[in-house]
């Protein structure tokens, strides 16, 4: 409401796109993780870190555990995001917790949400960064131990507008949310 002329457009873009986007100045800020180091007039800061999860059906095992480890990844099937459509970060995770595995047992999916609907129908076990959407599902969200987090954050382009800076504060600001008091 302090910035009634803001109009906001969202838009997903594949990652190696959306940051000369940003550069040639057609974006002014990305939501992203952090994947490449800044170039000259771009700035990142950090959001939140945000942990490596799989996605578990509630009728595995597996869905009862607190923390799983890469080994008890071995024998499943999994469901990897399209490396071009997912940070460089996660890919690194996702050949990680691959190695090993034959080609028959892991599935590609385009984005996390097919990733998603994939685990869901029971196809495997979906590796994601954490969620936070609200979506009702059958699926049991239990973090990967020994995988680090990721950065989670908005790059732009500097000097940043009142207005941008204002988006990045609201975003970045530290407050207590239902989320953080569940982890």
């Amino acid at each position: 409401s302090a910035y009634p002329s803001i109009y906001p457009v969202f838009r997903t873009i594949p990652f190696l796109h959306i940051f000369r986007s940003l550069a040639e100045g057609k974006l002014d800020a990305v939501i992203s993780f952090e994947d490449i180091t800044p170039k000259k007039d771009i700035a990142y800061k950090e959001i939140e870190k945000l942990r490596v999860m799989a996605l578990v059906s509630k009728a595995n095992p597996l869905s009862r555990k607190r923390a799983i480890s890469i080994e008890d990844l071995a024998k499943e099937r999994l469901i990897l995001i399209e490396p071009m459509h997912c940070p460089a970060s996660l890919n690194h995770v996702q050949q990680k917790i691959a190695e090993g595995h034959s080609a028959h047992d892991i599935y590609i999916a385009d984005c996390p949400e097919a990733s998603t609907v994939l685990a869901e129908s029971g196809f495997g076990i979906a590796i994601q960064l954490e969620s936070r959407m609200n979506r009702k599902t059958d699926l049991s969200q239990i973090p990967i131990a020994g995988m680090a987090e990721q950065s989670f954050g908005i790059y732009y382009r500097e000097p940043a507008s009142d207005e941008l800076d204002m988006f990045i504060s609201l975003l970045t600001e530290k407050k207590e949310s239902k989320w953080s008091q569940k982890r």
